[in-house]
């Protein structure tokens, strides 16, 4: 979109649930300096309960995680978002537990698994970096 001759920068919801607060200060100095301020969570209940309250066009969450997990946040999306997903990024160290847990959770031909992209640990910041920008298209 143009406005008075320049390029306008869609601005971009991004929800962080990370449990780790070295992680999360990390995380979230990474997305400063690509221009996007993200609300944050420190646990998969807080998550849930910042995305009943909004809709987010990215949600980056650790898997495991106190109170909640990233799995229950990724459920709590797929049973409330009517279809509308938003990008998921999921962090974690292990993607064998994450995925026997999902695909218990969700079936595997249902649409939300294909609005998630998964980040091994240890987490390389060009790998974030690429991941939220393809997640913005």
């Amino acid at each position: 979109m143009e406005k008075n001759g320049e390029f306008e920068k869609k601005t971009v919801k991004i929800l962080l649930a990370e449990d780790e607060a070295t992680n999360m200060e990390i995380l979230t100095r990474v997305l400063d300096r690509i221009g996007h301020a993200p609300e944050k969570a420190q646990n998969g209940e807080e998550a849930i309960e910042l995305l009943r309250e909004k809709k987010f066009d990215i949600v980056i969450t650790d898997y495991i995680m106190p109170k909640k997990n990233g799995v229950d946040v990724i459920c709590f999306i797929h049973e409330n978002s009517n279809g509308n997903y938003p990008r998921i990024i999921v962090i974690s160290g292990t993607f064998l537990d994450f995925e026997c847990e999902l695909f218990q959770r969700i079936p595997r031909e249902e649409a939300i698994i294909s609005f998630i992209q998964l980040l091994s640990k240890p987490l390389r910041i060009t790998d974030f970096k690429a991941a939220v920008t393809s997640a913005m298209v």
